[in-house]
C-alpha cells in the first residue's frame, strides 16, 4: 500500500545547525500538512547528517498503531561525507519499507539513524502492527538506557523494550560512537495513545543538551543527557508530545547530543 512517503536528507558540518535545518523542514512540512519521522546521525570528521520522511496528513478517524512493533535493520558503509550513497544504501530502502506499510503502520513508525567513524551506517524503522486500547494515562514519563559494544545489540534491547512496555507511549534513539561504543534510550509514559492521522503537529521547537563525557560513563549520560530530557518530558504538553522525535548523536572523543523535536501546536487538516 503506497502512502507517499518521501524524504529530505541534509548534510551539514556542525551537529547544531543540522538540528536547527531539520527543524526548519519540520515546519515546513507540517505546512503543508504531512507527517515527518525523522532521524539524525553524526560522525567525527564527517558531516552530521539528518534525514526527515513525510507523507500527506490523512483526513478522516483513523487511529495509528501502538503495539506489535517490528523491526527493520539496515546497515551500510557509505563514504561519510557521500549524500549519493547514503541515500541509496539506506534511505531509499526506508523510503520504500514506508510505502509498503499501512497508513496505520507507517504513521505510527519510530525511525532510528546511527553512525560511526571510519565504520558502518545503520537506519532502523520500528513499525507498529496492531493496535491495544490504553489505560488511563499515568503521571510521570521514565526511562531506560543500554550501552552495548555494537549498534545492532542495541536495536534489539530497544525492540523488546517497545514490546514489552504495557501500552505506552514511547520516544527512542540511538547513537554509535566508534563502532564498538552504542547507546540507546527509550522513554515511555504508560496510557499515552498516538493522535489519529487526521491531526499535524505546528511551530516546531528543539530541546538539545550535550556531553563531552566517556563514552562508556553511563552515569554521565543519564545525568548530562538522558535526565534532562526526562524533566522536558514531564514538563511540556502530552498531546504535543506524541508526535515529537527523538535524537541521540556521539562522536568518538567529542561531543554527545540528545535533541528533542516537538510541536507546540496540534491541529486538524
Amino acid at each position: 500500500m503506497s502512502n507517499n512517503w518521501d524524504y529530505i536528507a541534509e548534510f551539514k558540518n556542525d551537529i547544531d545547525e543540522l538540528l536547527e535545518k531539520i527543524r526548519q523542514r519540520a515546519d515546513e512540512l507540517s505546512r503543508a500538512n504531512h507527517h515527518i519521522i525523522a532521524a539524525v546521525a553524526d560522525e567525527k570528521e564527517n558531516p552530521a547528517k539528518g534525514v526527515v520522511f513525510y507523507a500527506p496528513a490523512i483526513q478522516g478517524n483513523i487511529q495509528k498503531n501502538n503495539a506489535g512493533w517490528k523491526k527493520i535493520y539496515i546497515e551500510a558503509k557509505p563514504k561519510g561525507d557521500d549524500q549519493a550513497a547514503y541515500n541509496a544504501e539506506l534511505f531509499d530502502k526506508i523510503r520504500r519499507q514506508l510505502n509498503d506499510l499501512t497508513p496505520a503502520q507507517a504513521f505510527g513508525a519510530k525511525l532510528l539513524l546511527s553512525d560511526s567513524q571510519g565504520g558502518k551506517a545503520t537506519i532502523t524503522l520500528f513499525y507498529p502492527t496492531t493496535y491495544i486500547k490504553p489505560p488511563v494515562p499515568q503521571t510521570h514519563w521514565l526511562y531506560t538506557s543500554c550501552f552495548e559494544p555494537y549498534i545492532e545489540n542495541v536495536a534489539d534491547k530497544l525492540s523488546f523494550a517497545l514490546n514489552h512496555i504495557d501500552s505506552s507511549f514511547s520516544l527512542l534513539a540511538y547513537s554509535d560512537e566508534d563502532g564498538s561504543d552504542a547507546k540507546g534510550v527509550i522513554y515511555h509514559k504508560l496510557g499515552l495513545a498516538n493522535p489519529e492521522l487526521a491531526h499535524v503537529g505546528h511551530a516546531w521547537a528543539l530541546k538539545s543538551y550535550s556531553t563531552k563525557a566517556d563514552g562508556k560513563s553511563q552515569a554521565d549520560y543519564q545525568a548530562e543527557l538522558f535526565d534532562k530530557i526526562k524533566t522536558d518530558l514531564n514538563s511540556l504538553s502530552e498531546q504535543h508530545l506524541l508526535l515529537a522525535q527523538l535524537f541521540l548523536t556521539d562522536r568518538t572523543k567529542g561531543r554527545a547530543h540528545i535533541a528533542l523535536l516537538y510541536p507546540q501546536e496540534i491541529r486538524p487538516i
